[in-house]
């Protein structure tokens, strides 16, 4: 028996798509994160996921955007489709750390998800997950019961006026939002 509560649900704009970006902790944040978003969402991947029979097919063909960690060209081409996405009024889910953090702290950002947002000119609307790491560990299948998973949605951080010179600072106020939220 699992459960969710959400938060912050009334940060959605109607019609405005976001570049959410969470904490990662566990598998289980994407799906608590499509039960808890309020609208249309995909997501963007480690390419690896989609060499998974049968489930990596299932991912690229439902719209999800596999980015190619080692190869810094060809994830910035693959974040294009991430863009067609936003464009047509759908939310991307960006785990910026690029991985489940291990230890429970928030890692290094990558910064590809900021830059497709500011070219966009699309917010990015932080959240931060709790609750998920103890009901499948990091590095674990097994489903801890009578657990509950947390989703704390924050204020939307516009992008307009921010540039490639400046985006340090925007990787910035994301992380200090999300350190914040897991504070509450």
């Amino acid at each position: 028996n699992v459960g969710l509560t959400a938060e912050g649900l009334d940060n959605f704009a109607e019609g405005q798509p976001y570049v959410i970006m969470t904490n990662h902790r566990s598998l289980l944040d994407i799906p608590t994160l499509f039960v808890a978003v309020p609208r249309t969402m995909r997501m963007v991947l480690k390419e690896e996921l989609t060499k998974i029979p049968i489930w990596g097919r299932a991912l690229v063909g439902s719209g999800f955007v596999p980015v190619n960690r080692k190869d810094h060209a060809r994830a910035v081409e693959q974040l294009e489709a991430a863009k067609e996405h936003l464009a047509n009024g759908v939310c991307i889910w960006i785990a910026p750390e690029g991985t489940r953090s291990r230890t429970g702290e928030l890692g290094e950002f990558k910064k590809g998800g900021f830059h497709m947002a500011r070219q966009l000119g699309v917010p990015i609307l932080p959240a931060w997950i709790s609750g998920t790491d103890a009901i499948i560990p990091p590095d674990s299948f097994i489903v801890n019961s009578n657990k509950m998973a947390h989703v704390r949605f924050g204020v939307p951080i516009s992008t307009d006026g921010s540039s490639e010179e400046n985006i340090t600072e925007l990787v910035s106020e994301v992380r200090a939002a999300l350190l914040a939220l897991g504070e509450c």
